[in-house]
This record gives structure tokens, sequence and C-alpha cells, in this order.
């Protein structure tokens, strides 16, 4: 999406579940292994070196808005801050499997990151294996034209477009293929989705319907006349087909996928 919404590099929200790794660029390496045909080691040169392609991509945090719960959610007590908009470059994940070739039972791609917990446990995650191989998701080396800072993931991450934040895994080391669905902490004990009553229904994929009111902003008073309103609604799941704004509650999306929209009023 353009229409000026890209966020600058030191503006983009960070979120890391461990500490950065410390991670020179020319040591980092990813090995894709498991149910694969031929198991293979890349570095960032031999990376640059495959077809390379660039998408306008928004990542939010999973827990983004959770200040907002009633009762107040573990975790960062984000408002609307942990989202924003970069433009990446980098290699397709599919490109990479590709070449090393998946073996006919595999069910989920895992990946695992540089950067470790205080008992020394690696970070990682699962995708399904038709999602990872989607084209748009990238083996990303650079944000918004230049290398990707650290705390962001680089010299290189994972991103998966449409899916939380937690999906695009920063700083990977491994790609493992593997046959059974992944049941590693954090895709079965956290970011999950789980009901009222405690029953957990599944782990946390793609962003759910979503918007937010950018101007005027929450207790903001506004004189007679015309105004623009300004803001957001994205999604997931498919593009925005409906924005309703309300005086006194918001706006409410129907559908969506990235897109911004401004809206004439006026005050009486």
């Amino acid at each position: 999406m353009g229409g000026g919404t890209l966020v600058s590099n030191p503006l983009f929200f960070l979120r890391s579940n461990n500490p950065p790794p410390d991670l020179a660029t020319g040591d980092w390496q990813v090995r894709v292994d498991g149910r694969v045909k031929q198991p293979l080691t890349l570095d960032l040169v031999a990376l640059k070196k495959l077809p390379a392609a660039s998408h306008e991509v928004w990542l939010e945090c999973a827990g983004n808005s959770r200040s907002r719960w009633n009762p107040p959610g573990e975790g960062n007590q984000w408002d609307d801050q942990a989202v924003s908009d970069a433009r990446f470059t980098g290699v397709s994940l599919k490109t990479v499997l590709d070449q090393a070739g998946l073996e006919a039972d595999a069910v989920e791609v895992v990946a695992t990151g540089y950067d470790r917990d205080a008992q020394g446990t690696p970070f990682q995650r699962g995708l399904p294996v038709d999602v990872a191989q989607h084209p748009e998701v990238l083996l990303a080396f650079e944000m918004n034209g230049e290398p990707i800072p650290p705390p962001n993931g680089g010299p290189v991450r994972l991103v998966v477009p449409r899916w939380a934040g937690i999906a695009s895994v920063k700083w990977p080391a491994r790609i493992e293929v593997v046959n059974t669905p992944f049941r590693g902490y954090y895709n079965a004990e956290r970011y999950i989705v789980v009901t009222a009553e405690g029953e957990t229904v599944g782990t946390v994929r793609e962003m759910p319907v979503k918007s937010i009111m950018a101007w005027p902003g929450e207790g903001e008073h506004v004189g007679r006349g015309a105004h623009t309103i300004f803001g957001f609604a994205w999604s997931g799941h498919a593009r925005i087909e409906e924005v309703e704004v309300s005086g006194d509650i918001g706006g409410i999306a129907r559908a969506g996928n990235h897109s911004g929209a401004l809206l004439n009023c006026n005050v009486f």
C-alpha cells in the first residue's frame, strides 16, 4: 500500500521475546534441514545471490491494543503503537525451500532464532508448509532500502505478511522442515487463542479485522465546521470492504487488508 504510510526504521515498533543476539553481519548463516532432500546452509552473501523481491508489509504485534482489554492481558501494555509499515526486500522462503526440496510428508516449517532466553532456550515458531511457501514470505535483508537494523531482526529476518508479528522470526539460525505439527512453547503455550472458558482453540495466525482513529485523538475536541477524519483499517484475511464511523464510538471495519481511509464530516 502506498500513500505515505511507510514508517522509518528508527520509528518502527520494536518487540522481542528475548534480548537481541550479539550477531555480526558476516557471522549470520541459516541451516535448512529436516524433512528435505538436500540440506543446505546459506550465509548473507549466498542469500543475496538468489532472486530477490520487495514487498510493502504491515507488521503488528499480536498483543497490540492490549491495554484496552478488560481484564488486562499479560505482557506489554500496548495502546495502538505496536503496528508499523515498511518495505522489505529479500529472498522468498519458497525459493530456499525449493532449493532444498521438501519431502512428501512435510507438514510445518520451524524457524529457530539466534536469540536465547535466560535459560539459554532459543526462540522458535512454526508455519504450515503452505503458508511458508507463499511467494511473499521472505528471508528479508533490507528494510526501507537499508540493511535491517539488529533490533528489528537484522541482518536477516523472516517476514510473514498478514500473520501476527510473532510469525516473522528475527535472526533465523535454522529452518527445519518437520512432518508433525510443531508443539514448541511459542506455538502451543504462548501466542495462542483461548476461549473465555480457558480452552485453547489454536495458535495465533492471521491478524483479525481492526480499525483505529488516528485523528481526532481520544478525548480531543474539534471546532465547528468541516473536518477530515483520518484513520486506518486492516486485516490479514481479506481486503477492506467498508468502514463505518460513529461520532461517539469511533470506527468499525467490516473486512480487511491493510488500507487507510479519509472521511469528511461536519461538526455542528
